[in-house]
């Protein structure tokens, strides 16, 4: 029988499942894959950013974010530019097509995570974020 510790990253893995196939298929209709429209967020919300920054905010590896970085780049969405507070790195912002398009594109994204998510009530998103939080900070706290 599955211990409440199996059944807890099995569920989060099934959750995750069933919020990819959705979501992936809303992001893919922008012409962007996820990575990259996670990328473009990530700079929208939080500013531009050096590779290793995004890297953490994404989840993502550097060899991954090179590359989406490069082809967004090359769709003349983001750019890269000297980093004033340390030389050796390069930041990474959006230009005004990748700023319209993050822009025009993300309120139909927060409605369509509102719709996937209106099965659950507040208090239990509320609930789940803390106890996620909590299982993050447990985690690594051991690594």
């Amino acid at each position: 029988m599955p211990s409440v510790d199996e059944n807890v990253v099995s569920g989060l893995i099934g959750a995750i499942r069933s919020l990819r196939r959705p979501i992936f298929k809303h992001v893919s209709d922008t012409g962007l894959t996820p990575a990259q429209f996670m990328v473009l967020e990530r700079l929208l919300n939080k500013g531009p950013g050096t590779v290793n920054q995004i890297i953490a905010d994404t989840l993502s590896t550097s060899g991954n974010v090179g590359l989406i970085v490069n082809n967004l780049i090359d769709a003349d969405l983001v750019e890269k530019s000297p980093n004033p507070a340390d030389g050796r790195s390069r930041l990474i912002s959006l230009t005004e097509k990748g700023d319209a398009k993050i822009r025009d594109y993300y309120p139909r994204h927060k409605a369509e995570l509102r719709r996937l998510m209106s099965g659950v009530s507040r208090d239990d998103k509320k609930n789940l974020i803390k106890a996620l939080s909590e299982l993050r900070r447990s985690v690594d706290e051991q690594l």
